[in-house]
């Protein structure tokens, strides 16, 4: 059992430091001690092997304690987000008989009343291999969020050749994919998180400098905010070695300015979804957005420009929707694609789309083009119905709330018109000077 292998790192690692929060730093040996403890008061709880327990709560060593202390008692987590207002139709969803709340650093249970006493044949066949798993949700904005249920033992079966112990800083949520795949690449390799309390760029950038961080993985949007803010020339970000993007397509705007914001810094773009996770990867150069999977456990395929996946790692069902998996194991991403020779390069998600007339628009392209704009802090486009042409492309922009608009519109249509062709260029605009990102620090792009 790999949760075994886990166990035995945290313990022949033990002086070495395991996580880093705030003033506090806590060694493997005192996450060992943290998680026999946790065992102590799951059982006191009658907490009982194969039951789904509700974890919501963002990056804390608590969190991360208990996290392991239910997989080592045979428990499914449903991780879910602080932000998270009414918690209810996803304890439904996901089968949840006991809930964990994080509310400052502490973390509050209770029980949960159930609509129905049945489980689903999914959570029934993982408990009857006597294996520990995890649920994890869709963001949503198509519809109610899925439950993604995954089996621990092939999601850990990733981390055990992993050697080079890093300290870095978990930006990504614990509730996202990418964020536990941080987790346990950590704890297998025995190297350092750093946590923070804020995702904003001066904070960020102040651990970095703190704690001499080497990785800092996070999203395009979050690369795309560092920039406009500057606070990144503010500080010693010299410790860097690697920093790794994902979870969305980056505009070229951003990744030519990479180099120069991350000199000396190996940049990698990451590829994933909460249904597979994230496998090893190769980019093609600090500026290019070409990827290449380099993984023994991963395939891939591209069929009508969509690329499809297998992976030992795949997810084993969804708990409150039908499934995306073919019987014989593939996955369709809805990531469309272009290949060069292995190489990979995503330029947006099938269903973001906008067809203007029988022609294709991918919104990553028209973004790239209007933030290469200075009064353009960051933009979100997508699709509108119209009546002559199907959809037309409308654009939301963020910008100071000094500029005048109605020049910025002209200035932004014209600019376009020089670098897109006609049917590309925005037709409908919204400007803002609030963000445009969610709390993943992911763009929350408008559906057509």
């Amino acid at each position: 059992m790999l949760l075994d292998l886990l166990n035995k790192r945290l313990l022949e690692n033990g002086p070495l430091c395991a996580v880093v929060e705030g003033d506090n730093s806590y060694s493997y040996s005192d996450l060992s001690s943290a998680v026999d403890k946790w065992l102590v008061e799951l059982d006191a709880l009658s907490i009982q092997r194969g039951q789904v327990i509700g974890v919501q709560s963002d990056y804390t060593y608590r969190t991360i304690s208990l996290l392991i202390a239910l997989f080592r008692n045979g428990n499914v987590v449903a991780l879910m987000s602080p932000h998270i207002k009414d918690v209810s139709r996803y304890c439904e969803d996901a089968f949840i008989e006991y809930l964990f709340v994080q509310k400052g650093q502490q973390l509050f249970g209770s029980s949960v009343q159930r609509k129905s006493s049945e489980g689903h044949y999914l959570l029934k066949a993982l408990k009857e291999q006597e294996h520990s798993g995890f649920i994890i949700f869709s963001s949503g904005t198509t519809g109610r969020p899925k439950a993604i249920l995954h089996d621990l033992e092939k999601f850990l079966s990733s981390f055990i050749a992993v050697n080079k112990a890093y300290r870095t800083l978990a930006f990504l949520l614990l509730d996202h994919i990418a964020g536990l795949d941080t987790l346990f690449y950590t704890l297998f390799s025995g190297g350092s998180l750093v946590l923070t309390s804020s995702r904003g760029p001066n904070h960020i950038c102040k651990l970095i400098m703190e704690h001499r961080v080497d990785v800092l993985p996070v999203s395009p949007s979050f690369l795309n905010l560092l920039i406009i803010s500057g606070e990144y020339s503010r500080f010693d970000l010299s410790s860097l070695k690697v920093v790794s993007y994902g979870s969305e397509p980056m505009g070229n705007s951003v990744l030519n300015r990479l180099p120069e914001v991350f000199p000396n810094v190996r940049i990698l773009q990451k590829y994933g979804t909460s249904e597979f996770g994230s496998p090893r990867s190769k980019t093609r150069g600090s500026d290019s957005s070409w990827l290449k999977i380099d993984s023994e456990n991963f395939q891939t395929k591209v069929e009508n420009g969509v690329l499809w996946v297998k992976s030992r790692s795949t997810m084993l069902g969804y708990l409150n929707a039908d499934g995306m998996l073919e019987e014989d194991g593939w996955l369709c991403t809805g990531d469309m694609v272009e290949v060069d020779k292995g190489w990979l390069r995503i330029i947006g998600r099938e269903s973001d789309i906008i067809n203007v007339g029988g022609e294709k628009v991918f919104p990553v392209e028209v973004e790239s083009v209007l933030n290469e704009l200075d009064a353009v802090d960051d933009c979100i486009i997508y699709g509108e119905p119209h009546t002559m042409l199907g959809n037309q492309v409308c654009a939301k922009v963020r910008c100071g709330d000094e500029l005048d608009t109605k020049a910025l519109k002209k200035t932004i249509r014209k600019y376009c018109l020089n670098k897109l062709e006609r049917y590309k260029v925005p037709s409908k605009f919204e400007f803002t000077s609030q963000a445009l990102v969610n709390k993943r620090h992911k763009k929350q792009r408008v559906r057509n």
